[in-house]
């Protein structure tokens, strides 16, 4: 039976490769805090009785210390650990009351329903939090102090020190993407509070899509409509796809990466003379 090689985050590893990356997460070397053997093995993506097979090994090669049978980390390596842990079953975070009123606010927002994504804004804003070591109402303090904790918290995430649930995550996005996020739910928290920004703002709390409009709208005149008609009939066909794409994207002004996926229905053209029966 060929032997399973062990991996550590997605890349084969040796066992003292994974010990040494185990010793790191429980002691929090390198890493903002110390996580638990449950978070470890979350994050390695083990089970827990794997990483207590590692911790075993840990101790037996003095990386790390056990009391009475109990892991000894260091009291101060504790301290600093904020209220606030990773997302989880319970949303600790909504026990504050500035966020318990904001949440009763997006869940009421349009009309007595809720706004769709109030769970996201929710989680982006504990990542804030968590990563940057604040509670809520240190964004509440000013609009340079909260573009101040946005932007170390970008920082962070580009250093790869950054605190978010990992349940339901998508494919990895560009950092505009991710600034634009965290930026529309500390806008909406703060607003919500009492601090805004006017519409039009620049700079990293903008409301602006990342990669909207990027690409200037294509206009041509009736001629040029009429040549690129003529080239084509002449090209592929009048009944080619070629054809009835052009057209279809031009009356409906519809964009590349859209059109380019649209579904082709259409129902082909017959001639009174065709519909005729064969004597």
């Amino acid at each position: 039976m060929k032997r399973k090689n062990k991996r550590l985050y997605g890349k084969r590893a040796t066992k003292e490769q994974i010990m040494k990356e185990v010793v790191r997460l429980l002691l929090g070397t390198g890493h903002d805090d110390p996580l638990t053997v449950t978070d470890t093995a979350t994050t390695l993506g083990y089970a827990r009785d794997t990483i207590y097979q590692y911790i075993a090994m840990a101790v037996k090669g003095g990386l790390l210390k056990c009391i009475h049978g109990k892991l000894a980390i260091p009291t101060n390596q504790r301290t600093n650990i904020i209220a606030f842990k990773r997302f989880n079953k319970i949303h600790p975070i909504i026990q504050d009351p500035l966020v318990a009123e904001w949440k009763q606010d997006m869940l009421t927002r349009k009309q007595g329903t809720p706004i769709s994504t109030w769970q996201t804004r929710i989680r982006q804003m504990e990542s804030v939090c968590n990563t940057c070591k604040i509670e809520p109402k240190d964004l509440l303090v000013s609009q340079k102090q909260t573009e101040k904790v946005l932007k170390n918290y970008t920082q962070m995430y580009l250093e790869g020190r950054v605190e978010r649930d990992s349940r339901g995550m998508k494919a990895p996005i560009d950092i505009k993407n991710i600034v634009y996020q965290r930026a529309q739910a500390m806008r909406d928290f703060c607003g919500f509070h009492g601090i805004t920004w006017r519409r039009g703002t620049k700079g990293i709390m903008s409301q602006s899509v990342p990669n909207h409009g990027k690409y200037a709208d294509v206009r041509l005149t009736d001629a040029e409509l009429d040549e690129a008609d003529r080239f084509i009939r002449e090209r592929w066909g009048i009944d080619s796809d070629v054809y009835r794409w052009f057209w279809i994207g031009i009356e409906s002004c519809a964009r590349f990466n859209a059109l380019y996926f649209m579904k082709l229905e259409y129902t082909k053209h017959t001639s009174r003379k065709e519909r005729q029966p064969i004597p």
